[in-house]
């Protein structure tokens, strides 16, 4: 076996390790155990599986096993850099009641707004953060929330933490803005996950 059919056994067999991680991430990602759930990542392991094949035909193919062996980095590269990334900001939020929901009239809704972008706001029905809001004696809170980005683009936001207080009992939950022309998302821009 001379050297270049070497280099290209060694460099099929990194790129289907490559292609097993990235097919059983995918299929993860789609049956609800994480974030992204596309058929964008199936059709680049299919498109990569079939070039990295080629390699094995010969030497004339070496270029296409190198190309699917780039295909299967990036979607590796994506899956690992790109997609599920979280973080945690903490924002100035102000604090207001809102009407009673009909459904639940013993529940205190309770309205924080974005004191930087004053469109967008999270509301609860909770009477214990009520309680704790109502205890700070001011209509402004630190508010800590993880954001969990896909591509640089927010998939969903929680609120971990409300001044002091991290958990409460809550019986509702929404998040919104305002109709209409708005500015940017509250949430800076993140893309990589280190």
């Amino acid at each position: 076996m001379n050297i270049s059919h070497r280099i290209v056994k060694i460099t099929l067999t990194i790129g289907y390790v490559c292609l097993g991680l990235s097919l059983l991430w995918s299929v993860l990602m789609v049956v609800g155990w994480g974030g992204w759930p596309s058929i964008l990542p199936f059709i680049l392991v299919v498109i990569s599986s079939v070039v990295l094949g080629l390699g094995y035909l010969g030497r004339k193919y070496v270029f296409f096993s190198y190309v699917g062996l780039l295909i299967v980095i990036l979607i590796l590269g994506t899956r690992i850099f790109l997609v599920d990334v979280v973080r945690d900001f903490t924002f100035k939020m102000t604090w207001k009641y809102g009407k009673p929901h009909e459904e639940l009239p013993n529940a205190k809704h309770i309205i924080l707004t974005f004191k930087h972008a004053p469109s967008f706001w999270v509301e609860y029905y909770s009477n214990e953060l009520s309680k704790y809001l109502e205890s700070q004696n001011s209509k402004e809170v630190d508010i800590k929330i993880r954001v969990t980005y896909d591509l640089g683009k927010v998939r969903g936001y929680n609120i971990v933490q409300v001044g002091s207080l991290k958990k409460w009992k809550s019986v509702g939950y929404s998040g919104g803005s305002v109709i209409g022309p708005q500015k940017e998302s509250p949430f800076p821009r993140v893309w990589f996950r280190y």
